[in-house]
């Protein structure tokens, strides 16, 4: 069976629509990796509609796109957000929907513990922070601090303003 979508004429369909976490990217690896046994397949689509999620499930998610011998399209629907954006700007070739929208904001956490645990922990979550927004520029027309300005607001984007940010490829 082959889904249209487009000009892209796609046989292999990944559905992630859902919270990007350890569990889901197992489940995901091991599709990918079924899609990948079969010599003959060249392209998968991921269709991605995500709340986010974990933050290293994430950047889990991006370098197995990365290292698949298939060219990815990712395809987002919806919402895309936070940890799941990462998987977007992923994708070989990355599409959006006109009525899709983009959320990006600063990593959060529940820090507790003595304070030199939570400044370690806060250091920490600030080298994630900008670890997040130097792969962004990696993948996108923004430089890193356009990204981390964006986290740091909590913004939202259209399908318009992403591809003005080369996060995405097409409008579709």
């Amino acid at each position: 069976m082959s889904f249209i979508l487009g000009k892209y004429n796609i046989r292999d369909v990944i559905i992630l629509a859902e919270e990007i976490s350890d569990e889901n990217y197992a489940k995901f690896s091991e599709k990918l990796y079924e899609l990948e046994r079969d010599s003959k397949r060249k392209t998968a689509l991921i269709e991605l509609c995500s709340p986010g999620g974990d933050a290293y499930s994430a950047l889990a998610y991006a370098s197995r796109i990365r290292n698949s011998r298939l060219d990815i399209v990712v395809y987002a629907a919806g919402l895309v957000a936070s940890a799941a954006v990462l998987v977007l700007a992923y994708g070989d070739k990355r599409l959006m929907t006109k009525e899709a929208w983009v959320m990006v904001h600063e990593d959060s956490g529940k820090l507790k513990g003595d304070v030199r645990k939570l400044e370690k922990d806060a250091k920490h979550m600030r080298r994630m922070e900008t670890q997040w927004c130097d792969l962004l520029e990696e993948r996108t027309a923004f430089a890193s601090e356009n990204w981390k300005s964006l986290h740091q607001a909590e913004t939202f984007m259209s399908a318009e303003d992403c591809l003005d940010a080369r996060l995405i490829d097409e409008i579709v």
